[in-house]
């Protein structure tokens, strides 16, 4: 079982970042939390990105699942036939 909450926030309510003037069109700041749970073991991951889109979590969210699905589909399967 897997868990991914998306949280973003308006850049505008962020201090500076570092250099933020080389990241034209910056507009959003993205968090995603993957909680994994599998038989006993659980691990949680953070990941953050950087967005031109505006602040909108479930939108944000539908993007980076729709990057993944299509990253994912670009890789050789291998099917085993049984004759």
């Amino acid at each position: 079982m897997e868990k991914r909450p998306v949280w973003t926030i308006d850049i505008s309510k962020l201090p500076p970042l570092h250099n933020q003037g080389l990241w034209t069109g910056l507009k959003t700041v993205v968090m995603i939390v993957s909680e994994r749970r599998l038989w006993n073991k659980t691990t949680t991951e953070a990941r953050f990105y950087l967005s031109s889109l505006r602040s909108n979590a479930a939108q944000i969210a539908l993007a980076i699942r729709s990057h993944w699905g299509l990253e994912n589909s670009l890789h050789w399967t291998r099917l085993c036939y049984i004759l």
